[in-house]
């Protein structure tokens, strides 16, 4: 047993999901992320990026959703089934695009170890050596992230979807919500281009609204959104189902 492994009080709806996840991904587990001593490391990284890193964001690496301790708290139930519900969303494309899901998510700085690798095999030729260097330290610049931008929308589009079945009623401003944290700094600059989020987010909206039938939002499968919207008919919010 991982010995940061949490224990928390859950009620029914979340302890339903939980169980759900743990048969469809593999070796699934919540780890508190305050104790992660890499994402200690990774909070002083993007302190200035990021300075809330470890108290407000959920974080996912395959099979692992590190919670913030905030979120432990029984009275925030509701709030971490919803991250849960939006880390569902990540685990589920990890799961079934592989290795390749990591190396789409950071890119372009994932490039940075393979322009470093190439360097390494260039070494007795200086100027290729330095450029290759060169070339791997200019991906770690804040350039915009396409792939990074599909799959963070399909996890705030979770969210978006949750909060509209459970109140019955779409927020639309939730959009400016979303697109001031893909083109902001918390997200590394995913997008550059306020526009172009918010016109995905109209296309979203409209399958929010059951106005249009999308197959696969942003070009993957909708089971995700399928498997919460079951969890949120079966337990109706509001409705005290026992413990």
């Amino acid at each position: 047993m991982n010995p940061h492994e949490i224990s928390f009080t859950m009620r029914p709806r979340e302890a339903s999901f939980v169980k759900h996840l743990q048969r469809e991904i593999p070796n699934f587990i919540i780890l508190r992320k305050d104790q992660s001593r890499f994402h200690k490391i990774v909070a002083i990284l993007f302190k200035f990026f990021c300075p809330n890193y470890l108290t407000h964001y959920t974080t996912t690496i395959y099979p692992r959703v590190y919670l913030p301790s905030k979120l432990l708290l029984p009275e925030n139930s509701d709030t971490r089934f919803r991250a849960l519900a939006h880390e569902w969303v990540h685990l589920y494309d990890r799961r079934q695009e592989g290795p390749l899901f990591n190396f789409r998510y950071l890119f372009p700085q994932s490039l940075l170890l393979l322009f470093w690798s190439i360097a390494l095999c260039v070494v007795f030729w200086p100027i290729a050596f330095w450029v290759f260097i060169g070339l791997g330290v200019a991906c770690l610049l804040p350039w915009p992230a396409p792939f990074r931008l599909s799959y963070e929308l399909r996890g705030y589009l979770m969210s978006w979807a949750l909060d509209a079945w459970e109140t019955k009623q779409v927020d639309w401003g939730v959009k400016d919500q979303i697109v001031t944290q893909l083109t902001g700094w918390a997200y590394y600059k995913t997008c550059w281009n306020k526009t172009k989020v918010m016109r995905r987010l109209v296309v979203a909206e409209k399958w929010i609204e059951g106005l249009m039938r999308i197959e696969g939002f942003e070009g993957r499968p909708t089971y995700p959104y399928a498997v919460v919207k079951a969890f949120v008919d079966k337990f109706p919010r509001g409705v005290n189902h026992g413990r």
